[in-house]
């Protein structure tokens, strides 16, 4: 089954009793894929390709088609995930916002960011 730590609100790792906590399954997969999503092309130091461009598609003169194809191929390459059946995004006051639905050998979540 898939496992990675868990975060909380804050996207931080956190204890219960002294133990860090696992998310697994579905839990797991849609973490991981709100953590695809944050990040940043070329900061993955042993690969540069991965990452989201976000100096030239998500700030400034936003370019939403870019970006929503940029984290559709980020959120593809996550192990377990099937498909992405919604991705919305918004700009509203100069921010960027998506949400997506996503579907995985566990069954359908949504993130958002």
């Amino acid at each position: 089954m898939t496992s990675t730590l868990s975060v909380n609100s804050d996207n931080d790792i956190f204890a219960v009793n002294g133990v860090l906590q696992v998310a697994t399954g579905l839990t797991a997969v849609l973490q991981t894929c709100e953590r695809v999503v944050k990040v940043i092309i070329g900061e993955i130091p042993f690969n540069t390709t991965l990452g989201i461009d976000y100096l030239n598609d998500a700030f400034g003169d936003v370019n939403v088609i870019k970006f929503e194809a940029s984290a559709r191929v980020q959120i593809n390459r996550v192990s377990n995930v099937t498909s992405i059946s919604n991705f919305e995004t918004t700009v509203s006051g100069g921010v960027l916002s998506y949400t997506a639905t996503i579907a995985t050998t566990f069954g359908t979540g949504a993130i958002s960011g």
